[in-house]
């Protein structure tokens, strides 16, 4: 567990020094940088790549009368990759991927591996793509694996549907193209297909329950290219020196 941590609180310090090096590069107005929430130029048609990382837990069952995802894992920890489109200064959708490592939940061995990973498609809606200040909910849905590797013997492997992602967050826009802030998420899952000791390939997972995946970390989002729709320019001037 200790090797996740370290891996994330890295993660998290490239997010922040990337972020940093942009908003250096690109330093608000004097009038601007007296104040958390100022205008900026909200992007559109743009191209973005958003890193995260943080603390995921799962819960729930996978069938009826069977063992459940807590049983498996406990906390963990996770990482992120999205790229999308910014059609509108407010709606931006694209593809992710996500990858979390667990610690072994009390029913497995000492020494075994638990991972999970989704890829998918979302779209994050803004409320304020033209202040730094800017809360943005996603919704996302999905493919979900889920592994238990044991020191000895056959992995374990469940296969299925990241029926639906909710999440929220706050992007502080430190220049032009990057944003940094905190996120939260949860997810409702169903598992298809299971392999496992004692089966011969893959096989259906009857009497399937939901099980639920939960987030929280920090997001660094980058845009490349796009532009400031016509006229909002010379309104920013104005709000800034009013």
């Amino acid at each position: 567990m200790r090797a996740i941590v370290r891996s994330v609180s890295l993660l998290c310090s490239i997010i922040a020094a990337a972020a940093g090096g942009s908003a250096l590069a690109d330093e608000p107005s004097d009038s601007m940088a007296n104040t958390w929430d100022h205008p900026v130029a909200a992007p559109t048609n743009a191209f973005e790549l958003t890193i995260g990382g943080g603390y995921a837990q799962g819960v729930g069952d996978i069938r009826q009368n069977g063992p459940s995802i807590h049983d498996f894992s406990h906390a963990g920890a996770q990482v992120e990759l999205k790229a999308a489109y910014r059609i509108i200064p407010e709606l931006a959708i694209g593809a992710y991927g996500t990858y979390a490592q667990f610690v072994r939940g009390d029913v497995l061995e000492d020494g075994t591996d638990v991972r999970s990973v989704t890829a998918g498609f979302f779209a994050d809606y803004h409320f304020r793509p033209d202040r730094s200040l800017d809360p943005y909910v996603g919704l996302a849905s999905g493919w979900r694996g889920f592994w238990l590797y044991p020191n000895q013997g056959k992995n374990t492997s469940l296969q299925g549907w990241e029926i639906a992602r909710l999440t929220a967050g706050l992007d502080y826009r430190i220049s032009k193209v990057a944003a940094i802030g905190p996120v939260i998420g949860a997810s409702v899952n169903t598992f298809f297909t299971e392999s496992a000791p004692g089966t011969d390939g893959f096989e259906s997972v009857h009497n399937k329950r939901a099980s639920f995946f939960f987030f929280s970390g920090i997001q660094g989002r980058f845009d490349f290219g796009g532009s400031v729709p016509t006229g909002q320019g010379q309104a920013q001037q104005a709000q800034a020196r009013n």
